[in-house]
């Protein structure tokens, strides 16, 4: 049951965001996005993967976790609430 409600509520979200990716994908396609266009989404999402798909192209992402690196990009690590205190 609780996998089922999750995907319910994946679902929901992407379709509340869709006119949100539609939007940023209709962008890089008239910027002339290509697989050589280097792209950095803060915080990944299923916008990152959308974008990833549609130019194949390796997206790197920033946000909260460890540094990763695969075959789709890089993410780096970085609490980005901490990048407001000067002393961090």
């Amino acid at each position: 049951m609780y996998s089922t409600e999750l995907t319910c509520d994946r679902a929901g979200y992407r379709a509340f965001h869709e006119p949100r990716y539609a939007f940023v994908l209709r962008v890089l396609s008239e910027i002339g996005a290509t697989s050589a266009t280097r792209i950095l989404d803060i915080g990944p999402s299923h916008l990152t993967e959308l974008v990833r798909e549609q130019f194949g192209v390796r997206a790197d992402t920033l946000g909260f976790g460890s540094d990763l690196q695969d075959e789709r990009g890089r993410h780096f690590g970085v609490d980005l609430n901490a990048a407001q205190d000067r002393a961090a």
